[in-house]
């Protein structure tokens, strides 16, 4: 499913980006190792909604983080068009006849306006 996909994407984010930042200065002494996974993946649920945002230190953790903002760049955008695609009104063919009787002998359904 996409949303357990998702759902692995952020776990796995997590993972990365606490491993690229372990010695960072945004997580003071008295955190855990826990703490430090949790607040990670914290940051890869909110990068989704912008709620939340990563801030690496590392030059390694900053192209993690750029390339992880392009992914999501593309689910966003991919599953926006997908909905889109999902809105528009197909359309249907209509049918031309002269008179009620033509539309009944078809079977065709008569709308008045």
């Amino acid at each position: 499913s996409f949303w357990l996909t998702l759902l692995v994407a952020f776990a796995t984010t997590a993972l990365i980006y606490a491993y690229l930042e372990w010695e960072s200065a945004d997580f003071e002494e008295t955190h855990s190792h826990f703490e430090h996974i949790l607040h990670s993946f914290w940051l890869s649920l909110g990068s989704f909604t912008s709620a939340a945002g990563f801030a690496p230190s590392s030059k390694p953790g900053k192209v993690f983080v750029l390339t992880w903002t392009f992914c999501l760049l593309l689910v966003v955008s991919a599953y926006t068009a997908n909905l889109a695609q999902l809105l528009i009104i197909k359309r249907t063919e209509v049918a031309i006849v002269s008179n009620i009787g033509e539309a009944v002998s078809k079977r065709l359904p008569i709308c008045v306006q």
